[in-house]
């Protein structure tokens, strides 16, 4: 799925720079086409617990370091334990939110879209979407694309989705002694840190569904010491899951399809949603990933 997403990614950025060059417009002059900041990502914890013993005997070829050559890598991680392993993917990064989104934006307008901004749905059917100032869209089918928040208003069959408050650390400072994105495994801690901001000049690190900072102040005290005066401020962040922590894809009984990218990794993978609700239900020709996720369930 990932290379679907990654596919189409550069394919939009492609396009959007075509756009901009041609210069038709003065929004085409102003695109910014660069939808992707790569970065690297680092892997590591305890060779023993479940998550990296999985990885290591998943991944073979890949080189795994142990703890001292971590640490000559990123310097700023300090008290690692002997029994620590890592791994670096550099194939890795993060999406550029608003370049995306205005990106999109201009190309689906600019293939025929009509989109609708500040205008609540009040009701649909499996063939038509009315808005509260009345306009009313017709269609073969009609697709519902839920957030986390309106879920259970759009959707009254919805199960086992959950929504988990997460409180972040954001720090800044110089980065380049850290990865820029990184996941600790291990029986105590269960830490992720991406870059965050518009530019990406700051890290965030949290744990999964800890509604207050003191285990993750626990684990930056102990594992990036340094990196604490840098610190500037804590964020609320939503992770949203199901139960299977697989994608959404269905129809219910009234005929209307359904899509949610959620798991915290549904906007970099919007691309690969659009592009298997259009195999699946326009075309009718299933991706090789849709049919093996109706299989599964």
């Amino acid at each position: 799925m990932m290379g679907i997403s990654m596919k189409i990614w550069n394919e939009a950025s492609d396009k959007l720079k075509a756009l901009k060059n041609q210069g038709r417009t003065e929004e085409h002059r102003n695109i910014e086409p660069e939808l992707l900041f790569p970065l690297d990502y680092l892997t590591y914890g305890d060779k023993n617990s479940y998550f990296i013993s999985c990885m290591v005997k998943n991944y073979p070829e890949k080189k795994w370091m142990n703890s001292k050559e971590i640490v000559q890598k990123y310097p700023a991680f300090e008290n690692l334990p002997e029994d620590y392993v890592g791994n670096v993917s550099y194939d890795a990064g993060n999406v550029k939110v608003k370049n995306a989104l205005n990106g999109f934006r201009i190309l689906s307008e600019t293939n025929g879209a009509d989109l609708r901004y500040n205008s609540e749905v009040t009701s649909f059917d499996k063939s038509s979407i009315t808005l509260t100032d009345g306009t009313t869209f017709t269609g073969r089918n009609v697709v519902i694309c839920c957030g986390p928040f309106t879920i259970d208003k759009f959707d009254k069959n919805y199960t086992n989705v959950k929504v988990i408050p997460t409180e972040t650390i954001n720090f800044g400072g110089d980065l380049s002694d850290l990865p820029g994105i990184f996941y600790e495994s291990s029986e105590k801690y269960s830490i992720y840190s991406l870059r965050d901001k518009h530019d990406f000049s700051c890290q965030k690190f949290g744990i999964h569904g800890e509604k207050d900072t003191d285990l993750t102040m626990e684990w930056a005290k102990e594992r990036i010491p340094s990196k604490v005066k840098e610190i500037i401020g804590i964020d609320a962040c939503f992770y949203t899951v199901t139960e299977g922590h697989e994608f959404i894809y269905k129809t219910n009984p009234d005929g209307v399809h359904y899509g949610y990218g959620l798991n915290g990794e549904g906007f970099k993978y919007m691309p690969a949603h659009g592009k298997i609700i259009y195999d699946g239900l326009i075309t009718g020709d299933d991706t090789t990933y849709l049919k093996q996720l109706k299989a599964k369930i």
